[in-house]
């Protein structure tokens, strides 16, 4: 006969709440392989569970499936919870194989801070970690994760920001979820609606930035002389993030006018 407390202890369990079951650079190896064998296809996912090794009820592989959709490198199919692909956003960093990529280190550090988990992190603690009992006091006490999920949250955070480069600067790419952005299941990109021009604000000024602050996230909006309205989000010292943006603005004005036809 079940004892009545340990009824009672079960029910009391509480889920740990989601995260990426792997690092970002295994996430990225296992999208790889996919390309490899599916390309842009939507995929079985029996059959991408057997690309990488695993069997159709493991819950290692539907956990790795999750971890990508976690960072933004696949999704499944509409309408088909048994089929999936890579996201266009999944493609942009495998397909770019220049070693000192700038465009490519952005993607990286984008989809580092997919998780919602992640993203919660890095705005408490920023580069500089704590120590590993301060984070898993925080996991345990403040977000609800056993923990057995707070040690492996940790393990695959740490490397994950160490991949992307996060450990090494104060300024995170903005915060913009790619998963959206994705390859059409035909395989063909899906053609971008041309909007019309925003019809200018008249609450802001042209040209001039207005400026919003929430929690440790800055904001500046602004529309152009054509009403389009530009976004700049950031974190940590304005100044850093003045600079880097221009910096980052000056280089793709240059590989943009590198393209034009003379």
């Amino acid at each position: 006969m079940i004892d009545e407390q340990t009824v009672n202890q079960k029910s009391r369990r509480i889920r740990s709440p989601a995260y990426p079951f792997i690092s970002l650079e295994k996430a990225l190896e296992r999208a790889k392989k996919i390309m490899e064998i599916e390309g842009r296809n939507v995929a079985p996912l029996s059959s991408v569970l057997t690309a990488w090794g695993y069997g159709e009820k493991s819950s290692n592989g539907r956990q790795t499936i999750a971890a990508l959709r976690q960072f933004g490198l696949m999704e499944y199919e509409k309408g088909n919870s048994n089929g999936v692909y890579l996201t266009r956003h999944a493609w942009n960093i495998l397909k770019d194989l220049r070693p000192d990529s700038a465009e490519k280190k952005e993607l990286i550090q984008v989809s580092a801070k997919e998780p919602k988990i992640h993203r919660e992190l890095w705005e408490k603690y920023g580069a500089e970690l704590p120590s590993d009992n301060t984070i898993l006091t925080y996991l345990i006490k403040d977000k609800m994760f056993n923990d057995s999920s707070a040690k492996g949250l940790l393990n695959v955070y740490k490397a994950t920001i160490s991949f992307a480069g996060l450990d090494q600067t104060d300024i995170l790419p903005s915060d913009v979820s790619h998963r959206s952005d994705e390859i059409s299941p035909s395989g063909k990109e899906e053609e971008e609606e041309k909007d019309a021009p925003k019809e200018p604000d008249d609450k802001v000024d042209l040209l001039t930035p207005h400026q919003e602050e929430t929690g440790s996230i800055k904001m500046e909006r602004l529309i152009d002389d054509e009403g389009r309205e530009i976004i700049f989000q950031f974190s940590g010292n304005p100044l850093s993030a003045y600079h880097y943006l221009k910096d980052y603005l000056e280089f793709k004005i240059k590989r943009m006018e590198k393209k034009e036809p003379e």
